[in-house]
């Protein structure tokens, strides 16, 4: 009976001692950042109407550490102005734009030594990322007319689907706790994110970044 209640005692703190060991596989972040809208409101300057971002990101570990699947809702306000010139005067019109982002994406760790997961204060693990999803986009243009000084105006709430790219690094806290910095992009197949259109314009982008509070369980 002594011998038994050994093994099982051996058992249990050797269990103990390898579940401490692993790696958290899941992580939470919440993200705070600021956001602008590059389209015919920026086409002069791209950090000419910027506002905030606030999001929270879900990732969860593959076996290789350096690989993990992302979930993401974020949302973004950008104050977007135009300066236009039409029947020959000039005027500017301004509107606010909100954008709702969900989605899901995969990201890949450049520093291999997160394999072993060894973390200690200060540990710097750059990144890159994709991702996949659908945008909610809405703008409070009020004018009595749709189009303007050559341009065609959007009033409307619209659901786009859109692709997303991103580039940051994480620096370890502790083993549950680290800073993640980010920054990145994401555009769809439309020209109307910031409430206008014109022609050879191209698709608008949402480019963004800002910093997050991660916690690995």
């Amino acid at each position: 009976m002594k011998h038994s209640s050994s093994l099982l005692l051996a058992f249990v703190v050797t269990a103990t001692s390898a579940f401490s060991q692993q790696s958290p596989k899941s992580a939470l972040t919440l993200r705070a950042g600021v956001a602008t809208l590059q389209g015919e409101t920026t086409s002069d300057n791209l950090f000419g109407s910027i506002g905030p971002e606030v999001g929270i990101v879900y990732s969860y570990s593959m076996k290789n550490e350096q690989w993990a699947a992302t979930a993401e809702v974020t949302h973004s306000i950008v104050n977007a102005s135009l300066d236009f010139t039409g029947d020959g005067s000039s005027s500017n019109l301004e509107t606010q734009v909100a954008q709702t982002y969900f989605g899901v994406g995969i990201r890949h760790i450049l520093n291999s030594s997160i394999n072993e997961y060894k973390p200690y204060a200060g540990q710097f693990l750059p990144y890159i990322g994709i991702g996949v999803g659908a945008m909610k986009t809405s703008n409070d243009i009020d004018l009595d007319t749709d189009k303007l000084g050559g341009y065609t105006l959007h009033q409307e709430s619209t659901m786009d689907f859109t692709a997303s790219a991103e580039f940051g690094f994480i620096i370890v806290l502790s083993k549950h706790w680290a800073i993640d910095a980010y920054t990145g992009g994401r555009t769809g197949g439309t020209d109307s994110w910031d409430g206008f259109s014109g022609s050879g314009d191209g698709n608008d982008w949402l480019i963004h970044g800002g910093l997050g509070l991660q916690y690995h369980f």
